[in-house]
């Protein structure tokens, strides 16, 4: 899908869209040897 590259800016994206939509914000949680991003859906899709 090419939404996480390089450098993160993947995740930046991510961010922009979610903001462009009216989603909610990711949510990160970073641990030792990981990092989990949560990702909302829309409650209803149109698309």
């Amino acid at each position: 899908y090419g939404l996480v590259e390089k450098a993160g800016r993947g995740l930046q994206k991510i961010v922009a869209i979610c903001k462009q939509l009216s989603l909610p914000q990711p949510q990160f949680q970073c641990g030792s040897t990981f990092i989990k991003t949560t990702v909302y859906k829309a409650n209803n899709p149109t698309a």
